[in-house]
């Protein structure tokens, strides 16, 4: 389907890696999407810039208006490591598994081919009916997918029942309509019943999902009149329990803690009489490390600490603020500060103390480090998909039942990047600005959630000095930026900037806000690249902008109609 170029010259140039060098390269085993090698970034054995050039060629060749850039850029062989992290834990439980790729996060039909060629034990959870016909068309099995959603349309729930898929409930009006598909059609339906656990995974409220207060699931106290319901409903197959806490989750705590209700609500549905209980999906949101190369564009502005003997009070009032249902961990951390007043534990030895003390708690250890100085940060590393595996792994050890997890941004987040090119520099009073061609309508998720996503230069500039810039796109909203505070080397205009980790929510919630068109998507497979997506072209946009209802015959407009 797609033409692959090979790209020779790159290996002859700048130190980058001949094929004969591949096999000594030691990180092989675990692939960086990019990496640096004198002065340039690479991905795979191709240095980014060279990738550009190329794509900037096929579209002069092929006609296509504009620049090359922006395009996302992914790197399949850390796709294919990053689910091989996922199957080589799970193949360690005692029980089945079904490992349901979260589509939403990114639906690039090559994407998904790549996952299902590369292990047969992937299926898909899907959040709308379109993504149900894209998996199916990327074929997958229908019985191991997952419609999920808390507002399904009918034509979607009549395609997952068609289908043979589990079809998530997730409320009482969602199991009225799944029933009423169910009667039309005169077929059954297996369905899982989201649980709505109450549980706090301290992240973004936006990605926050398993709180009591959000819209997904059924909550605790409704759930044994809506059993009594499906029980009623002949055609309705109770299969499983199903419930989804967040995304970017950053600590194993809280799936230890879902699994335990989980299955504490699945025995007790058992004991109800529902025997058909063979699946318990705990859903995905394991977060990847967005600021694993932050440190290489620190500004020394952005941390400039002043320690003080206010400082150890005002982490107390923090950790005391945000870990409320923890009275222990807050005592612990009161005699820590004790000694450190009383000068029996130095700084060095306190904040590894804290750091062992908060190791569950990622999200404050963050918090507490915005209120220590540089050289004396705590550590936060991001679980891997083996931890949390090991995490639960006991506590299934006996179950009768086969588990469903939906990881999305831990198996792509990191696996692509935005590049973008240089269109100038500017300084606005203190404020140095570096404007590249992409945008928020391609990374959203600084401009919505606040979120770090780290960026570099792909190539020298000419200018050695070092300032600190935030880089903004075209888009006209000043809440139009991808990072803010980098320390970078002043680039060329023309220069290539990538922003990393945007394998995730990135493509999938792009827009064209501005009428700017959706840009191309390039796999990289080590010395090779091919474009997965074609750019939106203007005639992409103008043939939806409604032309075909202006040449329509105008039509009437009833005195009952017309609005006041």
């Amino acid at each position: 389907m797609y033409s692959t170029h090979t790209i020779t010259k790159a290996f002859v140039m700048d130190g980058a890696l001949s094929p004969c060098d591949q096999e000594q390269r030691g990180d092989l085993s675990s692939p960086e999407c990019l990496y640096v090698r004198d002065g340039y970034l690479y991905c795979g054995y191709l240095r980014v810039v060279d990738i550009k050039k190329g794509v900037e060629s096929r579209f002069e060749q092929s006609g296509v208006s504009g620049s090359a850039t922006p395009f996302y850029l992914y790197n399949q062989a850390r796709i294919e490591y990053n689910l091989d992290s996922y199957t080589s834990a799970l193949d360690k439980l005692a029980i089945p598994y079904i490992l349901g790729y979260a589509a939403k996060a990114n639906h690039n039909l090559e994407i998904l081919s790549v996952l299902r060629k590369h292990s047969q034990a992937v299926s898909l959870t899907l959040v709308s009916g379109n993504e149900l016909l894209l998996a199916l068309k990327a074929g997958f099995e229908p019985r191991n997918l997952v419609l999920n959603g808390n507002g399904k349309k009918r034509w979607e729930l009549k395609l997952g029942v068609e289908k043979g898929c589990l079809i998530n409930v997730d409320s009482e009006f969602g199991l009225y309509h799944t029933v009423k598909v169910c009667n039309d059609l005169g077929k059954s339906a297996r369905v899982l019943l989201r649980i709505n656990p109450d549980i706090d995974p301290d992240v973004h409220p936006y990605i926050s999902t398993g709180l009591g207060e959000t819209k997904f699931g059924v909550e605790l106290d409704g759930l044994e009149p809506l059993l009594e319901k499906i029980r009623d409903e002949p055609l309705i197959q109770l299969v499983g329990l199903h419930s989804h806490l967040g995304s970017t989750i950053d600590n194993t705590r809280v799936f230890r803690e879902s699994v335990e209700k989980m299955l504490e609500l699945t025995n007790k549905v058992k004991q109800m009489g529902f025997k058909d209980i063979k699946y318990i999906d705990i859903g995905g949101g394991l977060g990847i490390n967005y600021a694993k190369y932050a440190n290489r564009t620190l500004s020394n502005q952005h941390h400039a600490i002043t320690w003080d003997a206010d400082k150890p009070r005002e982490i107390l009032q923090l950790v005391s603020e945000k870990l409320k249902a923890y009275p222990e961990t807050r005592e612990i951390l009161r005699t820590l500060i004790g000694g450190l007043e009383d000068k029996t534990l130095s700084l060095p030895q306190f904040v590894d103390k804290v750091d062992s003390l908060l190791a569950d708690h990622p999200a404050v250890l963050r918090a507490v480090n915005h209120l220590l100085p540089d050289d004396h940060q705590l550590q936060i590393s991001v679980p891997t998909p083996e931890d949390l595996i090991s995490s639960i792994q006991n506590l299934l050890q006996d179950a009768d039942l086969t588990l469903i997890l939906e990881p999305g941004r831990s198996i792509v987040g990191d696996c692509g990047c935005l590049v973008t090119e240089v269109i100038g520099c500017k300084k606005n009073g203190k404020k140095n600005f570096i404007v590249v061609d992409g945008a928020m309508t391609e990374v959203i998720r600084p401009s919505l959630y606040g979120a770090y996503h780290h960026v570099e230069l792909a190539e020298p500039t000419s200018d050695p000095e070092f300032r600190v810039f935030d880089v903004v796109g075209p888009v006209c909203e000043s809440g139009d930026f991808l990072a803010k505070d980098r320390l970078l080397a002043k680039p060329h205009e023309g220069c290539t900037l990538v922003v990393f980790d945007a394998g995730a929510y990135c493509s999938s919630m792009g827009s064209n806000y501005n009428m700017r068109a959706r840009p191309a998507e390039v796999m990289v497979d080590g010395n090779t690249w091919r474009i997965i997506r074609e750019p939106e072209t203007f005639d992409d946009l103008a043939k939806h902008s409604g032309q075909g209802c202006l040449d329509a015959p105008k039509q009437p407009v009833s005195p009952q109609s017309r609005p006041i």
